[in-house]
């Protein structure tokens, strides 16, 4: 009795391929295609909806500090339109959820321990924000700044006391073994680490007047306690 093409067309095939056994003979191995379907996780994946864009601004806004541009380009990443990302970010800027300067203080206060004022300039001018402005002297690291409001950011520091600091925190024990070897290579020694710490220092964008003026000043100390 002949079957129907249809239902040979529904039953699972067959393929033979070779396989070779640990002694070296061959034999073959006959398995059967199984029909593929969609497990029920993945359908309930593709049904559940996105969350708002509301919703998602809020989630990244709970994580940290976020400018404008910032959150746009997020949410753009994650398909909402630019209608729906407008009226997200008007809403989270209207309750003061979202600031620029808010993040712009964040920001410089992070980074500012490790950065020179040209590159803080820059990092703020990638988030479409203007110079640091009030924030010429850059905020300090120390916690208790964390308690000043927005506005009231009054622990600030200049460059050239951060890269005093920096020089100071890296650079005071090679110093300390260069003068308890001395011998006649002791300044060829010292150039040379001022060379590394200029050039580490002019990476990071602190300015080269304020880098000279910090290591004279940490050999002005060093000798002093020496």
């Amino acid at each position: 009795m002949r079957q129907s093409p249809y239902l040979l067309a529904m039953k699972p095939t067959a393929s033979k391929f070779s396989i070779n056994s640990d002694d070296g003979d061959e034999f073959e191995q006959v398995t059967r295609s199984s029909e593929s379907r969609t497990s029920p996780a993945r359908v309930l994946a593709k049904a559940k909806p996105k969350a708002s864009a509301k919703s998602k601004a809020l989630s990244l806004l709970a994580r940290r500090e976020h400018s404008r541009k910032e959150l746009q380009a997020k949410l753009l990443q994650r398909g909402y339109s630019e209608e729906e990302i407008a009226q997200a970010i008007h809403w989270a800027s209207s309750n003061q959820l979202q600031s620029d300067e808010r993040f712009k203080n964040s920001l410089i206060r992070r980074r500012s321990p490790v950065l020179g004022d040209r590159v803080l300039e820059a990092e703020l001018s990638q988030h479409g924000l203007s110079g640091m402005g009030k924030h010429t002297d850059v905020i300090s690291n120390d916690k208790s700044s964390a308690q000043n409001s927005e506005n009231d950011l009054d622990a600030l520091v200049p460059e050239i006391e951060r890269a005093f600091i920096w020089l100071k925190r890296r650079y005071q024990s090679p110093l300390m073994m260069i003068a308890d070897e001395g011998g006649a290579d002791k300044a060829a020694a010292r150039m040379a680490l001022k060379s590394k710490a200029t050039r580490a220092l002019g990476a990071r964008g602190f300015d080269f007047g304020n880098i000279q003026k910090a290591w004279k000043r940490l050999l002005n100390e060093f000798e002093s306690d020496a």
